[in-house]
């Protein structure tokens, strides 16, 4: 019991943890968007 308990709360950390990584390379991907976008501007404008 004490083990199916402690799989199960490992499986969630798991998931949980997953779910941080993928938001974090959206963000990540998201802000390399914006900087190359940032550095087209910088282009025009110069």
């Amino acid at each position: 019991k004490i083990l199916f308990d402690k799989s199960i709360a490992d499986t969630e950390e798991f998931l949980s943890v997953d779910a941080l990584s993928e938001k974090v390379q959206r963000m990540s991907l998201v802000l390399a968007h914006v900087k190359k976008i940032t550095g087209e501007v910088e282009k025009l404008k110069h």
